[in-house]
């Protein structure tokens, strides 16, 4: 027994009686050891100055963790991207971890998975126990129609949990482009030396002409 109404303390448990048919146990620090286990309550009723107990069904704990995928993610110059596929739950190592492409329709292919042996044009490698990178090779520009979505699973004992991240998109590095107002300049540049060399192609043409004409015939 973990903890009962009417103790003083429960170690690393609160008590809160929520109304007068619910009773709440707030458990702290719950490590991965403790969803190994199951948690049943029972009840105790009085009826007439009898006592009648009953138990609940054992409930297991499970993990409450978040997948972490950046919103827009750049494709470089040489035709790499890297999607990276985090969670946020201390002391839950990665078990598997899974990413998708998804159409705008809504269908989904798995483009690879963490253990696969190959994966086409895509590398994979585990950044930390808690962190996954895949980085797709030759991404052309079809690449930038999909959404990508990572789905990450950990394992408490034998019981296996998967949650999946939001799904990205692909984008052009604006590093690798230049932006309007660069393209701007560039023009105004060039306008700016044609007009140079017309000057000078127009002076050298009646220097010219103004020569011939004073030597004359």
């Amino acid at each position: 027994m973990l903890c009962q109404k009417g103790l003083d303390s429960c170690k690393n448990i609160d008590m809160i009686e929520h109304n007068p048919n619910k009773f709440v146990f707030i458990l702290r620090n719950v490590g991965p050891e403790a969803m190994e286990f199951t948690y049943q309550c029972e009840i105790t009723v009085t009826v007439e100055n009898v006592d009648h107990t009953v138990t609940g069904t054992p409930t297991k704990l499970k993990p409450d963790f978040t997948v972490i995928q950046r919103q827009l993610q750049d494709v470089n110059k040489n035709q790499t991207a890297s999607i990276s596929c985090e969670h946020d739950a201390e002391g839950f190592p990665i078990q598997d971890v899974q990413l998708y492409r998804i159409t705008h329709t809504g269908q989904e292919v798995m483009l690879c998975r963490k253990g696969q042996d190959f994966c086409g044009n895509i590398a994979k490698y585990p950044h930390n126990p808690r962190k996954f990178v895949f980085i797709l090779l030759n991404v052309g520009p079809e690449a930038m129609d999909f959404t990508y979505q990572c789905a990450i699973t950990v394992a408490v004992g034998n019981t296996d949990y998967t949650e999946r991240g939001t799904p990205i998109k692909l984008q052009q590095d604006e590093k690798d482009s230049p932006s309007s107002n660069e393209l701007t300049w560039i023009l105004i540049g060039l306008l700016a030396l044609v007009f140079f060399y017309s000057c000078v192609i127009t002076c050298l043409y009646v220097r010219l002409t103004v020569t011939i004409w004073t030597l004359g015939p």
